[in-house]
C-alpha cells in the first residue's frame, strides 16, 4: 500500500508543476478593446544618398493624434511626443562594414507611424521636417496606394493601427492576439 501511494505521489508532482507553470499566462484573460483609429507610415529619406536628418512634426485637423511610434528608428531616435519625432537616415543597426568591391552600404530610410483618433476621410495631415514640409489628406492615401512628396524622399502609406499588448522590454515568446467583432484579446 505504501508503494502505491509513494507511486501516485511521484506522479502527481509533475502533474502540479505543469499546472502551476501554465496558471500565469492564464491569468490575464480580459478583453482589450481595439480603439478606432485610422494609421498612416510616414517614410523618410527614401533614395537619400547621404544621412540626413528628418526630424519633425505632424498634426491633424480635424482629430487629434492617438500614437506616434518610430519605424526602423535607431536607439538614437526617438517619438518625442504625440507629435514629434528625431530621425535621420542611415545605415541600419545591423549594416556593418562594406559591400564587396569597397562598395558603401545603402542608406536606409525609416520613419513614423501615426495613428489618427478621426475617421474623416477629410482629415488633413500636416508634417513639418528639417528636409521640408508637405500635407496630405486621408482619402488621399486609400489601402495599397503609396504618394510620395518632397521629390520622392518621402512616402506615405495606410497600415494597419496597433495596439502593445505587453509594455515589457522582456522576450515575448509566445505572443498571441486574437480579434473579435470589437475587441482585441
Amino acid at each position: 500500500m505504501k508503494l502505491k501511494s509513494l507511486w501516485w505521489a511521484i506522479a502527481l508532482v509533475p502533474l502540479v508543476t505543469a499546472g502551476i507553470a501554465i496558471y500565469p499566462q492564464q491569468r490575464n484573460n480580459k478583453e482589450t478593446d481595439m480603439p478606432p483609429a485610422v494609421a498612416f507610415r510616414i517614410l523618410l529619406g527614401v533614395g537619400d544618398r547621404e544621412p540626413a536628418v528628418w526630424d519633425g512634426e505632424v498634426t491633424v485637423t480635424p482629430g487629434g493624434i492617438q500614437r506616434l511610434q518610430g519605424w526602423r528608428f535607431r536607439s538614437e531616435q526617438a517619438a518625442g511626443s504625440k507629435t514629434s519625432w528625431t530621425a535621420s537616415s542611415g545605415n541600419s543597426p545591423g549594416q556593418v562594414g562594406r559591400l564587396a568591391a569597397g562598395q558603401p552600404l545603402p542608406l536606409v530610410e525609416n520613419g513614423v507611424i501615426v495613428s489618427t483618433t478621426t475617421l474623416d476621410p477629410g482629415a488633413r495631415f500636416d508634417v513639418k521636417t528639417k528636409q521640408g514640409d508637405f500635407s496630405f489628406q486621408a482619402q488621399d492615401v486609400p489601402w495599397g496606394v503609396r504618394k510620395r512628396f518632397l521629390e520622392g524622399r518621402v512616402a506615405v502609406d495606410r497600415v494597419p493601427n496597433t495596439l502593445e499588448l505587453a509594455a515589457s522590454k522582456e522576450d515575448e515568446d509566445f505572443p498571441a492576439m486574437a480579434q473579435g467583432e470589437d475587441a482585441v484579446w
